[in-house]
């Protein structure tokens, strides 16, 4: 039983006053024999009432972890006696609520929290809004609020809006021509038309072409990579790493999706610990000739500031290291493959079909066959654990030489979630489901695992969400129907599984009703409107140098994404269908009246 300390002291001095009374009612008094509260008024006036006791209370621990879903509980003690307190507790340690600056372009600017609200907490703001340049950066809160209107935690951020001078520069100057994908040109880095603690002047560097379609483009993409760790513009905190890319955005008109895909990836991903890429958009110049408006993104490598597990050092051949995997029909790097042929399985539409044989790049270091060999099997056999749990009912387990064996698990859940971070594969799933990538599977669909002493993912974990110029409307696909959980051109074998799964359908309702309730949506709403309405010079910029809007430049192109005469038109047709398509997967997914 827990005591109150007020409680106790009172019941102290209510104990002494009722014995003093009970003293001088009840005992008898003549002249020749004092009272007794008279003989013991000496020892009264002498002798002081015991003090109460003042814990000395110990730090907070956890007894019951907190999650998304289910509060934590977290107890300290008394270091001097058995008295003890418990409180529960939310899980906000992915919530990020962060310092913002936008450019002027007439409109009210709005920062907001990123990352998943846990169950039963909402956020209410305090001046958090901004239209006009000011000279001071405003300060707003973010209250985050119980069920019961209580304020369990207060964050603070920084708003600012400045003038309005365009997107940031970045000027390449190579020696020679850019035009190998595999050899890197010798060239030099300039950043500037930004705030002057990220400009650059002169940083050397190598620079090549990068991608795969998007190289048949005429506008082509580029990878950066510096001969000593950069950061670029502020990303990803700060970060130094040597390799950064330079996206086209050709084929999409609005020059937003890849842009919106990482933002919701921030939310689902990167504040989990699964990393999705940071952006900035930027004008290019290459040997001082203007190329267009790029996006400035991450690489997707093995990296501390990354993914990060552990990259083996040079001529290192032992297994136990991280692997990045790319499920990539391009098959660019060393190559092992998961054969589908021997999975079948029944869709949310009732047709029956073979799972897909895929091929995966190991994108991170490895130095032997054995590596090789070793990523191949245990991938291979983490599939065929999660095809009999998800679709025969049979629960399995791996052995310390990845071999399957039986296992003691009882359920679905159980039997997947020892092998793969379900938590992840799910975020990943809802970012594609939302976005309906046409090319989900087929390539830039990443996976990793690390084998590693001090790994922190020694399941496969899914994560870094890539390559979006070929989603939501740009190529044409309804803004209706169970993407994922069917069979289809380019299916994803491990996002299909997932939805047969027993415990998915309850599972994604759970995980799509925060994401509602968190704003995440939104907020990119927001953004794709005050990006385009803030730098439309920049976008007709170029359009100018690149004639495309209103022509078809791919036979994927629906002609309602290649239409367009603006990047404004083009980012409301986006936006349009990405509503429409939120709103149809909240018509299935949403639980009502949940917070």
């Amino acid at each position: 039983m827990k005591l109150n300390k007020g409680v106790l002291l009172l019941s102290i001095i209510l104990t002494s006053c009722a014995s003093n009374i009970s003293a001088s009612t009840n005992s008898p008094s003549t002249p020749e024999s004092p009272s007794i509260s008279e003989k013991t008024s000496e020892s009264l006036s002498t002798t002081k009432p015991p003090r109460p006791h003042t814990h000395t209370l110990s730090e907070w621990e956890i007894v019951k972890e907190a999650d998304l879903f289910n509060k934590g509980l977290k107890e300290r003690h008394c270091l001097e006696d058995s008295y003890s307190e418990t409180m529960e507790y939310y899980d906000l340690s992915e919530v990020k609520f962060e310092d913002k600056t936008y450019q002027y372009n007439g409109q009210e600017k709005e920062l907001r929290i990123s990352g998943l609200l846990p169950k039963g907490i909402h956020v209410v703001y305090e001046n958090n809004t901004q239209t006009n340049v000011e000279t001071k950066p405003k300060l707003a809160k973010a209250n985050f609020v119980d069920e019961d209107g209580n304020i369990v935690e207060t964050k603070e951020a920084y708003l600012s809006v400045v003038s309005n001078v365009g997107f940031p520069r970045i000027d390449i100057n190579a020696s020679t021509g850019i035009d190998s994908k595999t050899s890197y040109t010798d060239a030099t880095i300039k950043v500037s038309n930004c705030e002057s603690k990220y400009e650059l002047e002169g940083v050397n560097a190598g620079v090549r072409l990068r991608g795969n379609g998007t190289l048949e483009a005429p506008k082509k993409p580029y990878r950066i990579k510096f001969n000593e760790k950069q950061n670029l513009l502020g990303l990803n905190d700060g970060a130094k790493t040597k390799s950064w890319v330079l996206l086209a955005e050709y084929y999409d008109y609005s020059m937003l999706r890849n842009a919106s895909a990482f933002m919701l990836g921030e939310s689902l991903m990167d504040n989990k610990g699964y990393y999705s890429s940071d952006f900035k958009h930027v004008n290019l110049y290459v040997n001082n000739v203007f190329n267009g408006v790029y996006l400035l993104a991450e690489q997707q490598q093995a990296n501390k500031n990354r993914i990060d597990i552990y990259e083996p050092k040079e001529n290192e051949t032992n297994v136990d290291v991280g692997y990045l995997l790319e499920l990539d029909e391009y098959k660019d790097g060393p190559v092992f493959y998961v054969d589908g042929s021997p999975y079948t399985a029944i869709d949310s539409n009732g047709k029956t079909g073979k799972l897909p044989t895929k091929a995966y790049a190991v994108k991170s270091d490895i130095y032997s066959n054995e590596q090789l060999n070793y990523i191949g099997k245990y991938t291979a056999n983490v599939f065929n654990i999660f095809y009999r749990a998800a679709v025969k009912g049979e629960y399995c387990k791996l052995d310390e030489n990845n071999n399957i064996i039986p296992s003691n698990f009882t359920n679905a859940y159980d039997a997947i979630n020892n092998v793969i971070n379900v938590d992840s594969l799910i975020r990943s799933y809802i970012l594609q489901e939302i976005m309906k990538d046409v090319d989900v599977g087929f390539s830039s669909y990443y996976m990793y695992v690390d084998f590693s002493l001090t790994s922190k993912h020694n399941r496969m974990t899914f994560g870094a969400p890539w390559d979006f110029d070929w989603s939501t409307g740009n190529i044409t696909l309804s803004t209706e129907g169970r993407y994922n959980s069917t069979f289809f051109d380019h299916m994803n074998p491990w996002l299909f599984l997932l939805s047969r799964a027993d415990f998915f359908e309850e599972l994604v309702k759970e995980y799509w009703t925060l994401f509602i309730n968190s704003g995440v949506i939104d907020y990119v709403y927001s953004q794709i409107n005050d990006i385009s309405v803030t730098y439309k010079d920049e976008f007709e910029h170029n359009f100018q140098k690149w004639k495309i809007l209103g022509t078809r430049q791919h036979t994927y192109h629906s002609e309602e994404a290649y239409s367009v005469k603006s990047q404004i038109e083009a980012s409301s047709y986006f936006k349009g269908w990405l509503e429409k398509r939120v709103t149809y997967l909240s018509s299935i997914w949403k639980k009502e009246n949940v917070l």
